[in-house]
């Protein structure tokens, strides 16, 4: 499949403009301040390239710099396509900042120093987001024993009872699901993988 530049340098191809020209002789990466860190494999001349257009296909950004760009308008734009509308991008050195505030996406990078490390397989990463305690949910949730307290009306107290209980009512546990804004499905799981939700427990 054939493939071409379309941008460099944060500039179309096409774009002869002074500032254009500038910024390709420059080397600086217009998203970052930094110099450009990729070069062709021949001659390891600095390339810039920033989007590639394949011929049969769309435009492709390939450069995870370019993700920067625009107040970050391609990473919102992934993350919107995958959380929904709504959602705000903030730096690692926000979290701590915006706790609590609903709709926030980290972006990772941008020579950040906070690059997302992982020590533990995909497959475990995946089973350990699959099985919580109440405990682990809320606290993935950011709140508190207190703000669950005062949504279900109860002591903190009796909160911390029911995160440590290993038997309760499903009307309890639906309760606590509420509180941090998940809904409670039960479903039978057969031997040979079939799934089928429970909706009613008597007629």
């Amino acid at each position: 499949m054939a493939v071409r530049i379309t941008e460099t340098f944060g500039f179309r191809v096409s774009d002869q403009s002074p500032a254009a020209l500038a910024q390709r002789e420059s080397q600086i990466c217009p998203f970052t301040g930094l110099k450009c860190w990729k070069s062709f494999r021949s001659g390891g001349l600095t390339n810039g390239v920033c989007v590639l257009k394949p011929s049969e296909a769309p435009e492709v950004v390939v450069c995870p710099d370019r993700m920067y760009g625009e107040s970050f308008k391609v990473l919102k734009d992934v993350a919107e396509q995958a959380f929904g509308a709504g959602i705000s991008l903030i730096k690692p050195s926000d979290l701590s900042q915006t706790q609590g505030q609903p709709g926030r996406v980290v972006a990772f990078g941008k020579r950040a120093g906070k690059e997302l490390g992982s020590r533990r397989p995909l497959a475990e990463h995946r089973r350990l987001m699959e099985e919580m305690s109440l405990h682990q949910l809320r606290k993935a949730r950011e709140l508190t024993q207190t703000k669950i307290a005062e949504e279900l009306h109860m002591g903190q107290g009796d909160v911390s009872k029911t995160e440590r209980r290993t038997d309760m009512y499903v009307s309890t546990l639906a309760s606590y699901l509420q509180a941090v804004g998940a809904d409670l499905e039960i479903r039978a799981v057969f031997p040979d993988g079939r799934a089928v939700k429970i909706t009613r427990f008597s007629e």
